[in-house]
């Protein structure tokens, strides 16, 4: 059995609170747009480039 941690929001909160909670320091991330057109796709190909280099995943939403 592993521990498991529910984190429950939007796309933008949830990669945010793990990119925080998982990684203490960084000298790189992926950031990528949460609402444009290849969003999914932007998603599909960072999440397996983010887990191969260990890095985290930053979601920005550019609507306000």
């Amino acid at each position: 059995n592993y521990p498991t941690v529910e984190i429950l929001g939007s796309a933008v909160e949830v990669a945010n609170t793990c990119a925080i909670k998982f990684f203490t320091q960084a000298q790189t991330v992926l950031i990528i747009p949460c609402y444009s057109d290849n969003a999914y796709q932007l998603s599909l190909i960072a999440s397996p480039l983010a887990s191969y280099l260990n890095i985290p995943i930053i979601i920005f939403n550019n609507s306000f």
